[in-house]
């Protein structure tokens, strides 16, 4: 298994936010991720992977980091962000991983 913090699991991790995110636009407690959660912060917002949350909308708010407001659905124009996003973070996660699966002896 991947240690957190490291590339592999900070973009498993990335992918399964965004995958509840799209999966769910209107429910707002998938867009609001607490920065104190010991599993967010060391596979995610301490890696690159915030980085992305960041160039998606997300926003630091009082100690979470948010997409978009809580009262509304998320549009059209920012789930297709957030999918496209999607795509290429499984695309790089299979190529991390068949990289690592390569370099081990």
């Amino acid at each position: 298994a991947a240690n957190p913090g490291t590339g592999i699991a900070a973009a498993k991790r990335l992918l399964q936010y965004l995958q509840n995110v799209c999966l769910h636009p209107d429910n707002a407690k998938y867009r609001k991720l607490r920065i104190g959660n010991r599993i967010f912060f060391e596979s995610v917002y301490s890696t690159g992977a915030r980085g992305v949350l960041l160039a998606l909308g997300f926003e630091e708010n009082f100690g979470y980091l948010e997409c978009g407001s809580s009262e509304v659905a998320l549009n059209y124009e920012r789930l297709r962000q957030i999918s496209d996003a999607m795509m290429m973070v499984d695309k790089t996660l299979k190529l991390m991983e068949e990289s690592d699966v390569g370099a081990q002896p």
